[in-house]
């Protein structure tokens, strides 16, 4: 009971000290900020998988990567007014409106991905070294396959192979149609990764703490 208290407190304090800080720091340490805060997230899915199941995932930056990707073809795709140039060049002009879809997109498809990586690895009953071998494999050709599409477009979006997809817009919120702003300013941009991080937190947290939980603790144990 006093640990948890203790934990609780930590928390909060740590939480209030990333609140304040992008007013006694640069922009760019903002920007280094966010990243950090983004990359805790993808840990917090590998510390789950591995810390608490006991599967040594090497493939957690796959899902990662088509997430960002996936948000980056559909936000430009409908938010944005593409003229090609020549092979891979293209000027961007944003039109504007909510990212609601494309965040949606940038979670669903890699979700999928994962239920039928998983699917077939827990039904093969695959374990061990080989489940690690495995995810490394499905992280090494999505990124060989993104890396080879140099010309090649998804709508109006051409994948840019090892330059990537430049001019993605920014998270934007507020009343699809009616009005939204963008978090295109580091701080506004800061403020929602935390928040996502916070929220990404209390359900790992939560997950961790429930029935199902302490079924992935058992697998880790005896699988």
């Amino acid at each position: 009971m006093k640990s948890a208290l203790l934990r609780n407190w930590a928390i909060i304090l740590i939480v209030t000290c990333l609140t304040v800080l992008p007013f006694v720091i640069s922009t760019y340490y903002i920007n280094i900020l966010s990243l950090f805060l983004i990359m805790g997230i993808l840990a917090l899915s590998l510390d789950i998988i591995w810390g608490y199941a006991g599967l040594l995932s090497f493939g957690q930056a796959a899902f990662f990567g088509l997430g960002g990707y996936t948000y980056a073809v559909t936000a430009m795709n409908l938010l944005c007014d593409v003229k090609m140039h020549h092979l891979a060049h293209y000027s961007v002009t944003n039109l504007g409106g909510t990212t609601y879809i494309p965040i949606l997109a940038g979670m669903a498809l890699p979700a999928a991905l994962a239920l039928i990586l998983g699917y077939l690895l827990f039904y093969g009953r695959v374990s061990g070294v080989y489940f690690a071998i495995i995810t490394l494999c499905v992280a090494l050709i999505l990124q060989q396959v993104v890396m080879e599409l140099v010309e090649q477009k998804i709508g109006n979006i051409p994948i840019g192979g090892y330059n990537g997809i430049t001019y993605v817009p920014s998270v934007s919120l507020g009343i699809p149609f009616v009005w939204y702003f963008s978090l295109e300013n580091p701080s506004h941009f800061y403020y929602f990764v935390l928040f996502c991080s916070v929220c990404a937190y209390f359900v790992c947290s939560a997950i961790c703490s429930s029935p199902f939980g302490r079924v992935i603790t058992a697998i880790r144990d005896n699988e």
